[in-house]
């Protein structure tokens, strides 16, 4: 058990003092539910703002380059995803090809706890449906150079 484990184990007892059993299980309900959502949270943040997401897949040579502040995206990519922010009122990457503002996984985590969950569906929705669109009117060869 690491350290971050042991805080939340004594947060999580020192809550549940002078509760009843029943008091007890609601809030463990509601602590399990909490967690559920934000792991819904999480994988639909990632699938909506990918980019801000990129970098941990870097390999060295583009590590090297962000840290320099190059990007190593194309710049259709990087206009892509620039629009997609801006549809959802978000500011774009940064020229290193970070993103400046991190506020995007609290309004995912917002929507869903406004039940706003199919909102956020349809978006994925319509973007893959714009990806397939895309791929297929692409020639062949362009979409080798994507990969």
């Amino acid at each position: 058990m690491n350290r971050q484990s042991k805080e939340e184990a004594k947060k999580h007892a020192a809550a549940r003092v002078g509760l009843s059993a029943e008091e007890i299980a609601e809030l463990d309900a509601r602590d399990a539910a909490e967690q559920v959502l934000l792991q819904k949270a999480r994988a639909l943040h990632a699938a909506l703002f990918p980019e801000e997401l990129d970098h941990f897949y870097d390999d060295a040579w583009d590590a090297a380059l962000r840290r320099r502040g190059i990007s190593s995206m194309k710049d259709s990519y990087i206009a892509k995803t620039n629009a997609r922010r801006a549809a959802l009122g978000f500011a774009a990457e940064g020229h290193d090809g970070r993103t400046q503002q991190t506020d995007t996984l609290s309004w995912v985590t917002q929507k869903l706890r406004s039940g706003k969950g199919a909102e956020l569906d349809a978006i994925l929705r319509e973007r893959d449906a714009e990806d397939s669109a895309c791929e297929s009117a692409a020639p062949r060869s362009d979409r080798a150079a994507e990969f």
